[in-house]
């Protein structure tokens, strides 16, 4: 029941502006990351990193999710937390994309699902633009296209699925692909 109280009032308070929202790409790549290391070497991986992540509601949270707190409670603490401090605009963004994504760590759910269900809070008008800030790193320009083209070409040639390529593999070659590693 405190869900559906939680999604009543969050939906009444749902209208952020694109630009509130491209400036919570981070976080959500954050999160995501996050969740592809604790996929990778367990939850506890990440216990000395907390203190060095940025935004005090990230290290709060996660900080509960290391020391072993049910998703459920912390899924109820981080709803209180964000209405007793009525957060609007970017921060309530960034604290409901936190709160989305470590109830989804700490329930082991894999990094790219938590990506598909945090795109859905930037909207369908922002969901390229989203996808395509993930596949930037260090800041490297590229062309978009070009990448998009080389990946299916790839996926032709190869396969996807089963025992062909899967997920990883294929963002592990765009990341290549985007610092010039192959061509």
């Amino acid at each position: 029941m405190e869900n559906i109280a939680f999604d009543i009032w969050l939906s009444s308070r749902m209208d952020f502006s694109a630009e509130e929202r491209r400036e919570c790409f981070k976080t959500a790549k954050d999160i995501v990351e996050i969740a592809a290391e604790v996929r990778r070497n367990g939850l506890l991986s990440i216990d000395e990193k907390i203190p060095k992540m940025d935004d005090a509601f990230l290290r709060k949270y996660m900080q509960l999710a290391v020391d072993s707190i049910d998703p459920e409670i912390i899924n109820r603490l981080a709803q209180t937390h964000i209405i007793a401090n009525n957060y609007k605009g970017k921060k309530l963004l960034k604290s409901v994309l936190i709160k989305e994504g470590v109830v989804s760590i700490v329930n082991g759910e894999n990094p790219l699902f938590i990506k598909q269900k945090l795109a859905i809070y930037f909207g369908d008008e922002l969901l390229q633009e989203f996808n395509d800030y993930f596949d930037i790193k260090d800041g490297l320009e590229y062309d978009v296209a070009a990448v998009r083209n080389k990946v299916a070409e790839v996926i032709t040639k190869y396969g996807y699925g089963g025992d062909k390529l899967n997920q990883f593999e294929i963002d592990d070659l765009k990341k290549k692909l985007i610092k010039g590693e192959i061509k």
